[in-house]
């Protein structure tokens, strides 16, 4: 069972949607057809794919081991001062970079 935080991802998609209507109230009434809604719709989806994308970081040669040395984890979770965790522990990888005060947790696909 994976065990992902969703909740970065929601208010981008959300801010996406924000800026496409208000693109489109911004225009005349009347003055936008069903082609030019079709396209605005998948830009923005394009854009939401384009930034999960980027999130997704190749993952760096000293972690390549920790891949070799679990090959059942399909995640590995890398906490700001470059402790791992394995997928099963990502709250544990949450509660100690909440003790660390700064940086980020990297999640790593393998």
């Amino acid at each position: 069972m994976k065990t992902e935080d969703k909740s970065v991802e929601m208010p981008q998609e959300q801010d996406v949607r924000t800026q496409a209507a208000e693109a489109a109230t911004e225009q005349k009434p009347g003055t936008e057809t069903e082609d030019q809604e079709s396209e605005a719709g998948t830009a923005a989806k394009e854009s939401t794919h384009a930034k999960a994308k980027s999130r997704k970081a190749s993952m760096p040669e000293w972690l390549k081991p920790y891949a070799k040395r679990y090959p059942s984890a399909k995640v590995l979770h890398v906490t700001g001062d470059r402790q791992v965790f394995l997928d099963k522990d990502y709250h544990l990888a949450k509660l100690h970079q909440r003790n660390l005060g700064q940086g980020e947790i990297k999640s790593y696909n393998i």
